[in-house]
């Protein structure tokens, strides 16, 4: 019998919220068809915001009360310029409350979900589709840092290049797109084999599998 898989993420900010819930179903879906030997039909994510003053028992303890238990809980944390130390700031205290959880140690796993340096850089990753919306090529110098779109991890600060990039002057008009209008539309658009290029993007769906594999959602 087919088995529901559900997931919850636990997100940094509202921008983050407009673009992981469509990007985590898709990659859900993907794996689900690209592996003979998976089992499972993907529920619509359920997306909890994180605020500087809960602290990370609090959210653990918010998703031990759900029921059923989600089998997928996603921390997302930007990585920013250091991930270790980035992730001893969110990673490690939100292990620890994980661990006081005997109910969430068995039945869900927690799964780390930190784009480097920021979510806007897998949002940049499928140059042809950011093109598309903005209207023009936008590898253009009043870009921020656009030679380094063929890299993405390398940008500093992908937020503001992504902001640019909607707005880049195609010489006929400006594009009045703004990053929040376009963010879903890239969850759904973006080429999951352009993420796959991606060096961060490719260890969140690494760890993934790894973790459906130890819920015996894939054989």
């Amino acid at each position: 019998m087919t088995r529901p898989l559900s997931s919850v993420l636990l997100v940094e900010g509202p921008s983050d919220d407009l673009f992981f819930p469509g990007l985590v179903d898709r990659v859900l879906r993907d794996i689900g068809f690209s592996d003979r030997a998976a089992d499972f039909d993907v529920t619509e994510p359920i997306v909890l915001m994180r605020r500087g003053d809960r602290p990370f028992n609090t959210f653990a303890e918010e998703v031990g009360r759900m029921s059923p238990l989600p089998s997928l809980t996603f921390l997302h944390f930007d990585a920013g310029a250091s991930p270790d130390r980035e992730g001893s700031r969110a990673w490690v205290p939100m292990e620890k409350a994980w661990q006081t959880n005997d109910d969430l140690l068995k039945q869900t796993r927690l799964v780390k979900l930190a784009p480097v340096r920021e979510m806007e850089s897998w949002a940049l990753a499928d140059l042809d589709k950011v093109n598309q919306l903005a209207g023009c090529d936008v590898r253009r110098p009043d870009v921020f840092e656009s030679d380094l779109l063929g890299d993405v991890e390398r940008l500093t600060k992908p937020k503001r290049t992504l902001t640019e990039a909607l707005r880049a002057d195609s010489g006929r008009r400006r594009s009045r797109r703004k990053a929040s209008e376009c963010l879903p539309l890239l969850a759904e658009r973006v080429r999951l084999d352009r993420l796959d290029r991606v060096p961060s993007f490719a260890r969140w769906r690494a760890d993934t599998v790894a973790a459906l594999r130890e819920l015996s959602f894939i054989r």
